[in-house]
């Protein structure tokens, strides 16, 4: 069973009320099965990981889409289970050179800049600690500023749909799972 954090759910779900109201658009439909088929054929291109926020969002644009939101709610859910811990860092440059602090209890998740500039620290951190123990990278992924782009669009989505929503006293109906 997925496990999400409230506020992941929550944006998961006023994401979910925002791109209902949108048309399926019968050509990338279509186009989805070639896609596909291609996909597993050929693998996905060369350059994937300058526009990506993995190989598999390469495939069709509905799986950039949904592997982007997916990776944003893994962002979003790992930095605040960070800030219930209360989790705080000390990052360095690779010159050495100190880095302001990271203090996750001081994180604005309506902002995206802060999200983001929490997260490199954070990951490093976390795969430094799993290099440590002899396990690979628990955050594998390089996030190119084209990936990092749609990252931000789909925290804009989230955060304009939440927006709305309060607007009009909607609330959501679905619950989350912890």
């Amino acid at each position: 069973m997925l496990k999400m954090s409230r506020r992941a759910f929550m944006a998961a779900s006023s994401a979910s009320v925002a791109l209902a109201a949108l048309p399926v658009i019968p050509a990338f439909a279509a186009d989805y099965a070639e896609a596909q088929k291609q996909h597993y054929e050929t693998g996905p291109p060369a350059e994937w990981a300058q526009r990506f926020v993995s190989a598999y969002a390469s495939m069709h644009p509905w799986e950039d889409w949904a592997e982007t939101f997916a990776h944003y709610l893994h962002i979003v859910d790992t930095l605040e289970t960070a800030r219930t811990y209360g989790l705080a860092l000390k990052p360095r440059a690779a010159s050495g050179a100190p880095l302001p602090d990271l203090t996750a209890r001081r994180l604005h998740f309506d902002d995206f800049d802060d999200l983001i500039s929490a997260w490199f620290p954070l990951t490093n951190a976390l795969n430094s600690l799993n290099r440590s123990m002899g396990l690979a990278d628990l955050y594998p992924f390089i996030l190119s500023e084209p990936a990092i782009a749609k990252l931000r669009f789909v925290h804009d989505i989230i955060e304009n749909a939440g927006a709305e929503q309060l607007k009009h006293g909607m609330t959501t109906t679905m619950s989350p799972n912890r």
